[in-house]
């Protein structure tokens, strides 16, 4: 397998992380749109070592247990129990982002949980939606974890198996996570509390 080369220069810029191969890759994938839901349940229920998720938006009411999102999120945290490494990465909140409420309340529940969160250090929107289960098979596309986008015929993800690609979300998602590309949730929400009172001060 080629060897995949990337760099985080000084100044923590994103678009400076090359990962994912530019040129043509012939692999089988599986598309998915309505059945996304179930096919995303059926892998984190058989994952037997980790799950990493990158998401824009993950909306969640413990109040409303039917809702597919919901579903998916008590799966995570079963998976967790039963010793499934889980890191879940988020968009950084900002003041008036569409997603940071929905954000916050699934990022409560999976921190009563016991589970990593964590979210970008930099400011820059994190609109990846991709799941690496077991460093041997990811999901990729516009499917955000909502109950709209799970029932939706609209949206589009792929599964791909093939393991020159998988190493790549790997080492992407490794490169996020590690090092100062991201930081602890409770930390971004206390650092955009902070500098809103500055605002109106």
């Amino acid at each position: 397998m080629e060897r995949i080369l990337f760099a985080v220069h000084e100044g923590v810029n994103l678009s400076s992380i090359e990962i994912f191969p530019e040129v043509e890759v012939l692999v089988k994938t599986v598309p998915l749109q309505t059945c996304y839901f179930n096919h995303v349940n059926n892998l984190i229920r058989g994952a037997k070592n980790s799950i990493w998720i990158c998401q824009y938006v993950f909306s969640t009411n413990v109040a409303r247990r039917w809702q597919r999102s919901n579903k998916i999120l008590k799966a995570l945290i079963s998976s967790a129990g039963r010793g499934v490494e889980l890191r879940v990465l988020f968009d950084r909140p900002r003041l008036n982002s569409p997603n940071i409420r929905s954000n916050i309340r699934t990022v409560e529940t999976l921190r009563d949980a016991n589970i990593i969160v964590r979210c970008l250090a930099v400011n820059k929107c994190l609109h990846i939606k991709m799941v690496v289960f077991d460093k041997r098979v990811f999901l990729a596309g516009s499917h955000n974890l909502t109950d709209s986008s799970l029932y939706s015929p609209f949206e589009l993800s792929f599964e791909c198996r093939d393991d020159y690609l998988v190493n790549a979300a790997v080492i992407y998602f490794e490169c996020l996570w590690n090092g100062n590309l991201s930081q602890p949730y409770s930390e971004a929400l206390e650092e955009m509390a902070y500098g809103n009172r500055q605002k109106i001060f």
